[in-house]
C-alpha cells in the first residue's frame, strides 16, 4: 500500500531533478518541451527492471515518477493549444521522412509563419529544433542498441545527408556519433 506523502516529500530515489518554477514565464514552453522530450527515456529508465532489488523498490520509483509529473503539471500550467498538441503528434509520426515547416503547416491547415510563430510562442523553441531533436534521441538509441553505419541511422531517422546528420547530432550532443557509438554501446 502507498504511504501517504507531502509535498516535496520523496519515496526512494527521485529519478527526476527538482523542479523549479521559471523565473521568466517565456521558460514555460521550454521547460514543457524538456519535460515532454525526456519523459520517455526517464519512463525507461523506471522500467529497467535489473536495477531494482526489491518490488519496493520499483514502486517507489515508479511513484516518484508519476509524482514528479503531477507536481509539474501543477507548477508550470501552460495551455497548450490544440494546434500546437497536433503538430507535435505529426511531427512524431512523421519525423522518419523528410517533413518541412511548409508540410506540417499544410497537414495542421494553417500557413508556415502562423504555425511557427505559435509554436515558438508555446513551446519556446522552434519547430525545426523539435524535430532535429527528436531525429537525433531516436539515432542516440539505434546507435546504442543496433550496429547499423552511421548512414543507415541518418536514413532511419528522416535525414537524408549524412554529413548535416552528424553536423546536427554533434550540435545537440557535443560529439559525434561514432564517439557516441563508442561510449554508449552495450
Amino acid at each position: 500500500m502507498w504511504a501517504r506523502i507531502s509535498c516535496g516529500q520523496t519515496v526512494g530515489k527521485s529519478i527526476f531533478p527538482a523542479q523549479k518554477k521559471p523565473a521568466n514565464p517565456d521558460k514555460i514552453g521550454i521547460l514543457n518541451l524538456q519535460f515532454r522530450l525526456d519523459f520517455e527515456e526517464r519512463i525507461n529508465e523506471v522500467l529497467r527492471l535489473e536495477q531494482y532489488c526489491a518490488i519496493e523498490e520499483f514502486e517507489a520509483s515508479l511513484f516518484n515518477l508519476l509524482l514528479t509529473f503531477c507536481q509539474f503539471k501543477t507548477e508550470h500550467k501552460a495551455a497548450i493549444s490544440p494546434l500546437i498538441i497536433n503538430t507535435i503528434q505529426y511531427v512524431n509520426r512523421h519525423y522518419q521522412e523528410s517533413i518541412s515547416l511548409y508540410e506540417i503547416a499544410d497537414a495542421m491547415n494553417v500557413s508556415a509563419s502562423y504555425l511557427s510563430r505559435v509554436f515558438n510562442a508555446e513551446m519556446g523553441v522552434s519547430l525545426p529544433y523539435l524535430i532535429n531533436e527528436l531525429r537525433i534521441r531516436k539515432a542516440k538509441h539505434l546507435l546504442c542498441e543496433t550496429n547499423l553505419k552511421i548512414g543507415e541511422i541518418a536514413l532511419q531517422c528522416g535525414m537524408q545527408n549524412v554529413q548535416y546528420f552528424c553536423m546536427k547530432f554533434k550540435q545537440l550532443t557535443a560529439m559525434r556519433p561514432q564517439e557516441y557509438r563508442q561510449i554508449n554501446q552495450k
